[in-house]
């Protein structure tokens, strides 16, 4: 655990965390302080008890939206970091994106407002995560499908099994970057509130 953020670092906009399936994987902790998309830390452990203590450590007393990934493994650190952080919000990649009516769902959005965001001015300050932005850009395509409940053709991102193909390994400093470029963009552009199960 090799946390990136000095006590006097000023508050960022938004957090996002990636939370580890198994051992192979890392716990992905990134913020995003104006256009600068800064990887805090990546570390390995299923020990949730000792993840949510070192979020404590580095989060300090940031209050800004905080994005988890509550698939699996992530649904139970979520519900123990809500009992301290008052702005969770519950990410699921499958789930309702903030446009319907652009992109079939937060996976696909996360990375179209990632990719729009790189385009314009956002820094990277993680080699590791530039390798897996690599990795996406030559594995993964957006199509277009239907979607009857909104009447509209709304962009798909191609599934991430081919970026872990790529690098032979879990993109979790990926999914930690278009998590909380998702968040901020959607409560930016005020598509809707951001989606919360609390």
């Amino acid at each position: 655990m090799t946390g990136n953020r000095s006590p006097s670092s000023p508050p960022p906009k938004v957090l996002a965390l990636d939370v580890a399936r198994d051992s192979s994987d890392y716990n992905a902790l990134s913020a995003l302080f104006g256009d600068d998309l800064r990887v805090l830390d990546y570390w390995r452990g299923m020990d949730h008890v000792a993840n949510e203590d070192h979020i404590r450590d580095l989060l300090g007393d940031w209050r800004c939206p905080f994005a988890i990934d509550a698939i699996g493994e992530g649904s139970a650190l979520a519900d123990n970091i809500n009992t301290w952080y008052p702005n969770v919000v519950r990410f699921k990649s499958g789930g309702l994106p903030f446009e319907p009516t652009e992109y079939k769902n937060a996976w696909s959005e996360g990375m179209g407002f990632l990719g729009k965001q790189l385009k314009d001015s956002l820094a990277i300050d993680s080699t590791r995560l530039r390798e897996e932005l690599f990795a996406a850009a030559r594995s993964v395509t957006f199509d277009e499908t239907y979607v009857g409940k909104y009447d509209a053709e709304v962009f798909r991102l191609d599934p991430k099994d081919d970026i872990k193909e790529r690098l032979e390994r879990s993109p979790d400093l990926l999914d930690s970057a278009y998590m909380v470029v998702w968040i901020a963009t959607g409560a930016e552009e005020g598509c809707r509130s951001v989606p919360s199960t609390w």
